[in-house]
């Protein structure tokens, strides 16, 4: 199949991977992304870890692809089980979902729990960063 033909054809089907938009207090991770069961006018229903959770698109961003780069996270204030040595930020793994501190600030990341390298995406999920709000990474040895 020629790839306009599969871009059209996922188009149809419409998104298939939604994760919730920064900033959005959910029930669901920050950052990971969850497979699309159905889209309606209205709401997306996600595979939560083999259950249906019905989300308010608005909530969410989507896209028709498997995301391949590190989501880049703002640790939120409530983020009790998460170690303060991560600092202000962590990356969220776009094969297993893992959350890793932030070990470096561009080119491509290693995931501790499934050995995958991905690219780092500072773009798509961190608010526009500047020299000066740039964290550096975390300590090699955060935990």
């Amino acid at each position: 199949m020629d790839r306009g033909l599969s871009e059209w054809t996922d188009m149809v089907k419409g998104p298939r991977w939604g994760r919730v938009r920064d900033g959005v207090r959910s029930r669901l991770r920050r950052g990971a992304w969850y497979p699309v069961l159905s889209a309606g006018s209205h709401s997306v229903v996600l595979d939560v870890r083999g259950m249906s959770v019905s989300v308010h698109h608005a909530y969410l961003d989507l896209t028709f692809a498997r995301p391949t780069r590190w989501s880049i996270v703002a640790r939120p204030p409530d983020a009790g089980l998460m170690p303060e040595s991560w600092g202000a930020w962590y990356a969220v793994c776009p094969g297993c979902a893992a959350r890793e501190p932030v070990r470096q600030v561009t080119g491509t990341m290693a995931c501790t729990r499934c050995d995958q390298g991905f690219h780092i995406d500072w773009s798509a999920s961190a608010k526009p960063l500047d020299e000066r709000t740039r964290p550096t990474p975390a300590h090699p040895h955060a935990a």
